[in-house]
């Protein structure tokens, strides 16, 4: 149905390959969830998202 009304779609709370499988078969192509990485504190998330870049000496 999401297809025909040309509507992209997000899906939550993927935890296991088994449900990204069948989302990708279903075509579902945008998912976020533990699967792909677990809560992180703030701290962590600003040094996940800024890393510390490297510059020769």
């Amino acid at each position: 149905m999401v297809t025909n009304l040309s509507l992209d779609v997000l899906a939550e709370g993927i935890e296991t390959e088994d449900q990204l499988k069948f989302l990708l078969q279903q075509g579902c192509k945008c998912g976020q969830g533990f699967y792909f990485v677990r809560s992180i504190p703030a701290p962590e998330l600003e040094a996940f998202v800024n890393p510390p870049i490297l510059v020769p000496a």
